[in-house]
């Protein structure tokens, strides 16, 4: 008998369904890099620049 989702695209009974091809990959690169190179990068030296110039004091 097969499986109802042996002719859909990234299914090979993978976790979720779902394998990880280069297209996949590439679709959520810039939901992920887009929020840490504005926020946390920017959150990241604001507070160690924070705490240079504390220090100094």
């Amino acid at each position: 008998m097969r499986s109802r989702l042996s002719g859909a695209p990234y299914s090979n009974q993978e976790a979720f369904g779902l394998d990880m091809t280069g297209d996949f990959a590439a679709a959520w690169l810039p939901a992920i890099f887009v929020p840490i190179t504005g926020i946390v990068f920017p959150a990241v030296f604001i507070v160690l620049t924070g705490r240079v110039i504390t220090a100094s004091e």
